[in-house]
């Protein structure tokens, strides 16, 4: 794996190493990395989540319905 001490700039390292894997072996790398990306998009997502359920429990703030959305998504494209 890398060293420390490695001076080379990270993506120049994978670089070099992609340039050596087969092309099976780099469509795999490839399902790896869009693995990674759709774990972090659901994690985010479900931070996302968590955070709207508490804000919505927060005394005074009203539920939000889908309707509400809907319209001020509609005002907003509108300008308003």
């Amino acid at each position: 794996m890398s060293k420390r001490g490695d001076r080379e700039p990270l993506a120049d390292r994978l670089l070099k190493q992609l340039a050596t894997l087969a092309p099976d072996d780099l469509d795999l790398v490839i399902d790896f990395v869009s693995l990674l990306h759709q774990r972090k998009r659901s994690s985010l997502g479900k931070r996302l989540r968590d955070l709207f359920r508490e804000t919505q429990a927060l005394p005074g703030v009203s539920q939000i319905t889908e309707e509400d959305i809907a319209a001020e998504i509609e005002a907003y494209r509108r300008g308003e």
